[in-house]
């Protein structure tokens, strides 16, 4: 009976338990290098053996010795078994995965294709309508434009917003100026001129300077407020894209001219 047959029994073994085997294999085999640093102690007092005592420190060496080339051996089987456990797993989930995925395309692809028809006819529809209103809408701004400039003092209606100028587009942020108000120490020289200081002493928590006449002013800076424009968004006909669903038939939206 080999080794594995021993240990695993007539079952295809695992990786998990090929790994615990090669665990307990690997944890006995660091048991026996103090085995046979014992056995050698022991026979290092032969002058002092009996011819029976001999042969078993002797036979002692050897067992550990045996038991550590065996295990050794056992180990590299083990790593073996194990590298081809983990492919044939590995094979197995892949083959599943396969197998589950076909059959999804296989049941739930024809059902999902005719949902999608009737989604996308009823998208296609939407589509249409909102892309008449925006013909409408260039067509009236136009004409608009157009009276403006043959007659320029003719009174004529403001343009029409579209729809995503109208519902899909966010006001622009508008901040305000601010203003950054600093402290600043200085002295007038003797032309007059405000001269800045900046080295000064401490005292009683606060900044003092020993220059005569300084004084204290406050430098007020503007900070220009800034537009930050809002986002703008489009009809939703526009960039739409909804391909067929069967072979030979024309796309549901851009619709065919």
């Amino acid at each position: 009976m080999s080794f594995l047959t021993r240990i695993f029994g007539a079952e295809k073994p695992t990786s998990v338990r090929v790994a615990a085997a090669l665990a307990d294999a690997e944890a006995e085999l660091r048991d026996v290098p103090a085995r046979i640093a014992r056995a050698r102690a022991t026979l290092e007092l032969v002058a002092d053996m009996t011819d029976e005592q001999h042969a078993e420190a002797d036979d002692e060496l050897a067992a550990a010795m045996r038991s550590e080339a065996r295990l050794t051996a056992q180990i590299k089987q083990l790593v073996a078994v194990r590298e081809q456990a983990e492919k044939s797993e590995a094979a197995a989930a892949l083959s599943a995965r396969a197998n589950a995925a076909q059959r999804r395309v296989d049941e739930e692809g024809p059902k999902l294709l005719a949902d999608y028809e009737k989604h996308a006819a009823r998208l296609a529809k939407v589509a249409a309508a909102l892309r008449e209103i925006a013909v409408e809408v260039d067509g009236t701004n136009y004409t608009i434009g157009a009276a403006s400039r043959d007659d320029p003092a003719l009174k004529r209606p403001s343009r029409v917003v579209g729809i995503g100028e109208r519902f899909l587009t966010e006001p622009d942020a508008v901040e305000p100026d601010r203003v950054v108000e600093e402290e600043q120490w200085g002295y007038l020289d003797e032309n007059g001129r405000w001269r800045l200081i900046g080295v000064f002493g401490e005292r009683n928590g606060g900044r003092f300077t020993s220059i005569a006449g300084a004084q204290k002013r406050t430098k007020r800076t503007i900070i220009p407020g800034q537009t930050r424009p809002g986002r703008k968004g489009f009809s939703p006909h526009e960039g739409l894209r909804l391909p067929t669903a069967r072979l030979g038939a024309d796309a549901f939206w851009p619709r065919k001219q």
